[in-house]
C-alpha cells in the first residue's frame, strides 16, 4: 500500500480551495457582525427611550410631590397665624 506524492498542483489546489473556503466563511461573520451591531444600536435607542420616558414621568412625579408639600406647608403656616394672631394682638395693645 504506497501512497502517492502530492503534487505541486495537488496542493496548489488545496490552498485555493482553502482561501475561498475562508473568503465564504469571513464574509458570513461580517454579514452576522453586521446584523448584531445593528440589533445593538436598536436595543441600545430603546433603552436610551425608555430611560427619558422613566426619567421624564420621575420628574413630573416629584413636581407633583414638591407642589403637594408646598401647600401643606402653607395651610399648616395658616392654621399657626390664626392661632398666634389673637394672642399677638393682645401682647402689643
Amino acid at each position: 500500500m504506497s501512497l502517492s506524492q502530492p503534487t505541486f498542483d495537488d496542493v496548489w489546489k488545496l490552498i485555493q480551495e482553502t482561501n475561498a473556503s475562508m473568503r465564504v466563511m469571513s464574509q458570513e461573520s461580517d454579514r452576522k457582525l453586521a446584523e448584531s451591531s445593528a440589533a445593538f444600536r436598536k436595543e441600545m435607542q430603546e433603552m436610551r427611550e425608555m430611560q427619558q420616558k422613566m426619567s421624564d414621568e420621575t420628574d413630573k412625579k416629584l413636581k407633583q410631590a414638591s407642589e403637594s408639600i408646598g401647600r401643606l406647608g402653607n395651610k399648616l403656616g395658616d392654621f399657626v397665624e390664626e392661632m398666634v394672631r389673637p394672642a399677638a394682638v393682645r401682647l402689643f395693645r
